[in-house]
Formats: C-alpha cells, structure tokens, sequence
C-alpha cells in the first residue's frame, strides 16, 4: 500500500496538481475529449508540460501514471504524444516540420503534424529545457492507445469495443501498410515472410476481423514494426483499467476472464523491452 500511495503522491506532483486541463468559465464549456494541441490554443489550458520533462527522464521503463477522474490524464498521455511522435508521410517516411507544410497540397500529413513546435512557447515550462526538446521533440514512433471506450461484461462483449481501439491505434499508422507490402516482395526471405504475415494481420485489425488470440499479439506486433522502420518505440496507453472497473462486470468469474485476458495482452505488448524505449500506462 505505501508504494502505491507514494506513486500516486509522486504523480501528483509530476503532474502539478491540483488543476483539471478543461477549467470552465460562466457560460463556457470545453470538451475533455479534446486533444493537448487543440486545447492549448484556448484560455483554459493549465500548464503542465514540466511532466514531459518529468516523464523522459525518469529511470523506469514502464511508468504507472494513477489519478482520479478528471485530473487531466488523458490530455496529459496526448501530450506526450505531441511532443514524442515523428512525422511521417503516407509512404512510411519521415517528415521535418517545414514552414511549407502549412502550403504544401501534395504533402498528405494530419493538420496537427504541420503544426510549428509550440513547445517552445515561453509560456510552457517545457520551454526551459532546449536540449531535451532538440533530443526528443518529434523523434520517435509512438503508439498511443486509449481504452476509455471499451466496455463489456464478459470477455466476448468486450471484444469488439477493445478490437475498435487497438484498430484505431493501427489506423493512424496505416502507412505502414504499403511499407509492409514493399518489404513482402521479392525472393522467399525471413524477412519477406515476416512482412506478408504482418501486413495480412495488419489488414485483420484494420477491418476489425481479427480473432481474440491474434489480438493479444497485435500490439506487439506494431511495436515490432515500427522498431524495425525507425527505432525504439514510446507506449502510451490511456484508461488502461477502463475495461476492468468492476461496476461494469457484477460477476467475478468473469471480472478475472476480463483481467487474465487484457493481462496477458500488455504482458505480449511488453515482451521485447529492448523494442521499445519506455511506456506510460494511465489509469
């Protein structure tokens, strides 16, 4: 229990609580649903990007972050998104921000991958430490996942919720699917096999047809592929207890199938540790 209590203590402070990221004014309302960028750009941000700092150069490789409801942890986790992931285009290679990507028609990126670095705004704390944003800002493949919408009673009803956002995850690098198929041809390899049967799970969990098994190995499966296009991988998992809060599953029997069964999904997604540099689990 004291270890617990002192993580919890310790997140408090990384985080610079109390605050929530989504204040209200009269007659006002913004939606926590919204991302760290879009929020940002409002009067009703409370800075808290010191915890990416906080968050890099902690010396764990797997950081439990536990907080009440709407303490900002979701916000928080997509922060770390912003600041973390690399740019790439929809060939599978990366892109440095440009002034042109704000002009460019022909370069297929997302509105928030043009955006210059805001980490720099002085506003920020963040701002303060230069060389870790040159060392970190925008160089890493990441993988962020959110578990907020899965829900279920039994292992089979969470199924299809838990398959959605898994598939969200393989949606936005969905640009490794033509690097999957460029890697498949050619001369009977190790390494083509390997591509093909990545590609064809890749395209199961994009059409949200693939079998319970397989979905246990499919984030680790991405986080073998991005570690071998562009190095190790940054995990960022939001609402990771979502899909075990016991008032959704009344009997116990099946809360155990429910939590054996998404145990062993983030025991495959953790098993090469030396494929991904760090991961965040927020809950």
């Amino acid at each position: 229990m004291a270890s617990w209590l002192s993580l919890l203590v310790g997140c408090l402070l990384l985080l610079n609580l109390p605050g929530n990221d989504c204040e209200k004014a009269k007659g006002q309302d913004i939606e926590e649903e919204n991302t760290f960028l879009d929020l940002h750009a409002t009067k009703f941000y409370v800075d808290k990007s010191s915890f990416i700092r906080d968050f890099v150069l902690m010396d764990t490789k797997i950081v439990l972050l536990t907080l009440p409801p709407k303490w900002g942890k979701t916000v928080a986790v997509d922060m770390l998104r912003a600041f973390l992931e690399l740019n790439v285009d929809e060939n599978g290679e990366r892109v440095y921000w440009s002034p042109d990507m704000l002009t460019d028609p022909n370069l297929k990126i997302s509105r928030h991958q043009a955006m210059p670095n805001i980490f720099v705004d002085p506003n920020l704390k963040i701002s303060r430490h230069r060389t870790l944003i040159t060392a970190h800002y925008k160089r890493h493949p990441v993988i962020h996942v959110s578990f907020h919408d899965v829900q279920g009673d039994t292992v089979e009803s969470m199924l299809p919720s838990l398959t959605e956002a898994i598939a969200r995850a393989f949606d936005h690098h969905r640009y490794m699917q033509p690097v999957l198929s460029r890697d498949a041809v050619g001369p009977d390899s190790v390494s083509s096999y390997n591509a093909r049967y990545s590609l064809h799970i890749f395209e199961q969990i994009r059409n949200r047809t693939v079998d319970r098994e397989t979905l246990k190995t499919s984030l680790y499966m991405l986080v073998e592929i991005l570690n071998r296009k562009f190095g190790t991988v940054w995990i960022l998992i939001d609402a990771y207890d979502h899909p075990i809060d016991i008032g959704q599953t009344q009997d116990l029997a099946e809360a155990d199938a429910k939590m054996d069964y998404l145990r062993d999904l983030l025991q495959k997604t953790f098993k090469l540790r030396w494929h991904f540099h760090k991961a965040l689990l927020s809950g």
